[in-house]
């Protein structure tokens, strides 16, 4: 009877921890409860949050436009634009100077960013290709979507 007791003890317990302790999706939920018991674990956000990424067709024109949370960047020279095959030259910021474990001195975007091109192709041929990191260390690899 003592062990059918203990166990049911320990059970409880089990249960009443596991509702207590928030699971990493809730942490937006339970700010205090996140760091207090996951103080280590580091929240990398989804790239179309990270980088913010849009684009709009007007006449002549294609708006491309990407809202960088703080925290986070894209490589200047991994954005690219692909129309019929072809790469369409891009008027981007010159960015800021960033030494990259992996590439090098690079050009890095942060911020808010914002690009115009003439858009006189069919809106289906074209396509957009970037990539970008966290300041944690994360890297996305490329995204990459039609336009």
């Amino acid at each position: 009877m003592k062990y059918v007791s203990s166990m049911l003890g320990l059970f409880f317990v089990s249960i009443v921890f596991a509702t207590v302790v928030p699971q990493k999706k809730d942490k937006e939920l339970l700010p205090e409860l996140t760091i207090l018991f996951n103080n280590d674990d580091q929240v990398v956000l989804p790239p179309d949050l990270a980088f913010g990424f849009e684009h709009e067709f007007y006449a002549e024109l294609l708006l491309l436009s990407w809202n960088i949370q703080p925290g986070y960047f894209i490589y200047r020279n991994k954005v690219a634009v692909l129309c019929d095959q072809n790469e369409v030259k891009l008027n981007l910021p010159i960015g800021k100077p960033w030494q990259d474990e992996v590439f090098g001195d690079v050009s890095i975007l942060e911020g808010e960013i914002e690009v115009q091109i003439d858009a006189t192709r069919e809106r289906s041929d074209c396509s957009i290709s970037y990539q970008g990191c966290s300041l944690m260390g994360y890297c996305y690899p490329p995204q990459k979507m039609a336009l």
